[in-house]
């Protein structure tokens, strides 16, 4: 069916240098139990994965480091990996990668549960690619099954593949299930990104805990401060800005939603919730934009671009904001999508006006 097609699939982003497979040289590093197995080590991704067979001869397809791919007349088996784009957590990138390879591939994902491999975080993906709705180089007689694994590694993303027609008998189900299972990360494969530590920032008079560095903002008109948390080479999802509060209307819940309105939300942008509280008057506003593009999750491929931006118009992402009403001026607090799901409360629940001691 023409494993090299899947390449194009990832978010990565294009490497520098030959765009030959360096691993179709590299000899097995074990034989495995069974005489018809071996191992076969990617030396720039820093994988190894089992194969019945030598991998198929093929090229590293463009914004991969490295391929191996086995293509046989029953079962198409893939790993890859490639870079990430700066991203708030290995979460959303798997979310979104895992929606971007469902749509180029035309595939319906029946079933996704997060995993952890080796101390890095990962999604597994059980999908269905019905036969009338087989993309171009596939040309199985009936509808593919799809299992898909995608790990976040540091700065690099690996993609494990497996597709087989879904009438396939129990014993190339048997096959696939070991080619999975065998693959695993290698000693110099990256480390496990470290959890940005949490802090206390001071920001125009309040203070607020969150990841990282408090980064400056570009501010929209008006604003008396904008910041985001994270580190120049890692975002977080964490934004805090600051505004003068409009003198009308002047209801204090009227008077923060008329501040969402104006600073935070867009002509496209679907109000989801609105929660309103007092002493001192709050509104948190859960909303979700169709456009643009998060920018800690805007790769720069711009086909992945494209590709992500045409996911959120059709099933966008969800954002939080909350809005604070402190004497004259509005705080406002935004959260991205992220995971654990105590971590934005701990975020939202930490800001202290100075003022108020």
């Amino acid at each position: 069916m023409g494993a090299a097609g899947l390449g194009l699939v990832g978010l990565a982003c294009p490497a520098p240098g030959d765009d030959a497979n360096p691993s179709a040289e590299v000899p097995p590093a074990r034989t495995a139990t069974a005489a018809t197995w071996s191992t076969f080590a990617s030396k720039p991704c820093g994988f190894s994965v089992e194969l019945p067979s030598s991998p198929s001869p093929q090229a590293t397809p463009p914004g991969l480091l490295d391929q191996i791919a086995h293509d046989g007349p029953r079962m198409a088996m893939v790993a890859s990996c490639g870079e990430v784009p700066s991203v708030g957590s290995p979460q959303e990138f798997l979310g979104i990668t895992a929606q971007v390879i469902a749509q180029k591939l035309n595939a319906r994902i029946d079933e996704r549960a997060p995993f952890e491999q080796q101390g890095r975080p990962g999604l597994e993906l059980r999908m269905t690619i019905p036969h009338h709705d087989q993309p171009p180089g596939m040309a199985w007689p009936s509808d593919v099954a799809y299992r898909l694994r995608l790990l976040v590694a540091g700065q690099r993303q690996y993609q494990v593949h497996l597709l087989y027609p879904a009438t396939a008998p129990a014993e190339v189900v048997d096959t696939g299930e070991r080619f999975l299972a065998g693959f695993q990360l290698l000693s110099d494969a990256p480390a496990a990104a470290a959890p940005l530590p949490w802090s206390t920032h001071a920001v125009a008079g309040v203070t607020v805990e969150a990841p990282g560095d408090a980064l400056p903002l570009e501010p929209g008109p008006g604003a008396i401060a904008a910041i985001r948390f994270g580190r120049d080479d890692r975002s977080t999802p964490y934004a805090l800005s600051v505004w003068p509060a409009p003198t009308e209307p002047a209801e204090p819940i009227a008077r923060l939603r008329a501040n969402f309105l104006l600073h935070v939300a867009t002509e496209h942008a679907e109000i989801v919730a609105e929660t309103p509280a007092l002493d001192p008057p709050r509104l948190d506003v859960r909303y979700r934009p169709n456009t643009p593009l998060p920018p800690h999750l805007v790769p720069r491929d711009a086909e992945a671009r494209s590709a992500i931006e045409g996911i959120l118009e059709r099933s966008p992402s969800e954002f939080r904001v909350r809005l604070v009403l402190l004497g004259d001026r509005i705080v406002q607090l935004r959260v991205a999508n992220t995971t654990p799901e105590d971590e934005p409360e701990r975020f939202l629940d930490s800001l202290r006006s100075d003022s108020a001691g």
